[in-house]
């Protein structure tokens, strides 16, 4: 078709000024109408192959009288001043294209970009033990932003002002029971009492997967310990584990589904 993949830029009026958020991965640029015309005659090429854009100012939609003088004036301020416009400042400017944005593409691609980048294998993320009442502001905030995966750090545990910090090696696929294990192992917290948050959002349950709760290598996870259950040794859960396989390998003696069935195949 012909419609956009990609979306324009952000762009903000601050102080007069119409600025483009500065983008490391995608996005495109938008440029004054005599920059293009400028680019097209240097270039050799139609102008009429180019993508208008059209910039709407805040208010614009309930003031249809000065609605196209609002829009001239943000096309030709892209990098100019204008101090009797003060009243749009700190506003996000709607960008209206020629051909249009493929909302389905650009959200059939970004669904694609988050199920790789949760298809991780062996990547840290952290733990931070929360002991006081409050959760350290600083604590929220790297626990809502992702991390750089491929920084490396100590796998050790180490003392915050909040508590102890711990580095784990998981995979998407890790369970939550697994992730409960771990921590249950490094910080001596038993898993029916761990209440872990990634961010403001609380990890539940068990049978699900890190990827199913977005988390992303180099994330932070903070855990609180709710004291309701006894302590006991994580040895007797893995000795109950070992228990429970065993059960079913004995339901299934005799079977083909045996773990030793190869003496079976005739």
């Amino acid at each position: 078709h012909s419609h956009l993949v990609e979306r324009p830029l952000d762009l903000v009026y601050k102080r007069g000024t119409i600025f483009q958020k500065v983008s490391s991965t995608d996005g495109l640029t938008i440029i004054t109408e005599n920059d293009w015309k400028c680019f097209c005659e240097e270039w050799g090429c139609s102008q009429e192959k180019g993508i208008s854009a059209m910039i709407e100012c805040p208010d614009s939609a309930h003031s249809n009288a000065d609605s196209s003088k609002e829009t001239s004036v943000c096309e030709e301020q892209l990098n100019s001043h204008d101090e009797a416009n003060d009243r749009y400042d700190d506003k996000q400017l709607v960008i209206k294209t020629s051909p249009e944005v493929c909302e389905d593409c650009i959200g059939e691609r970004a669904s694609c970009e988050l199920m790789r980048k949760l298809n991780y294998v062996d990547q840290d993320i952290h733990v931070v033990f929360i002991q006081g009442k409050e959760v350290p502001r600083s604590i929220l905030e790297a626990s809502e932003t992702s991390s750089d995966p491929d920084r490396r750090s100590s796998k050790r545990s180490r003392k915050t002002n909040s508590g102890n910090a711990i580095n784990l090696k998981v995979s998407g696929s890790t369970s939550v029971y697994q992730l409960k294990m771990m921590i249950w192992e490094s910080l001596g917290v038993v898993k029916e009492n761990q209440i872990i948050h990634k961010g403001h959002t609380k990890i539940d349950g068990e049978s699900g997967t890190l990827a199913d709760f977005n988390i992303f290598p180099g994330d932070t996870l903070w855990v609180r310990d709710s004291k309701i259950h006894e302590h006991r040794d994580i040895a007797d859960e893995i000795a109950g584990d070992k228990m429970d396989v065993q059960s079913a390998e004995e339901g299934f003696r005799g079977t083909l589904l045996t773990a030793d069935f190869s003496s079976q195949v005739v």
